[in-house]
């Protein structure tokens, strides 16, 4: 294990200031600059991504690619994952989403049609 630097995870929690968000790049940057290859940001706790969480987020993916390292989004909610599905950014980043997630993702199986008490009582077939 010579040299290997843990992937380092942040956080991203509410209230997200302009404060958090320069500590979160400055932070990430350091990690990288320490020898990390990898990052990993969680964003499950965003309320929403408005624009300056998503400038935040590309210009830390920007620092680290510089650096020749990766970032990784993790991301439970759904409207997060949407959020990130929109603007394209699950086509930059690379999103980590749980199984349970995907899974509740899925739409609703199809119900089938109820055939109708009378239909049933004479054995009729829908």
């Amino acid at each position: 294990m010579s040299g290997t630097v843990p992937a380092p995870t942040f956080t991203l929690q509410r209230p997200l200031t302009p404060d958090v968000l320069r500590t979160l790049r400055s932070d990430a940057a350091r990690a990288v600059e320490g020898g990390a290859s990898h990052l990993a940001i969680d964003v499950n706790e965003v309320g929403i991504l408005d624009s300056a969480v998503i400038s935040t987020l590309i210009a830390v993916l920007r620092d680290a690619r510089a650096r020749g390292a990766s970032v990784e989004l993790r991301a439970e909610r759904q409207s997060i994952l949407d959020t990130l599905r929109i603007t394209a950014l699950d086509k930059i980043f690379t999103i980590c989403a749980p199984v349970a997630s995907a899974v509740l993702a899925a739409p609703p199986p199809a119900k089938r049609p109820r055939r109708s008490r009378l239909l049933a009582s004479i054995g009729a077939r829908p």
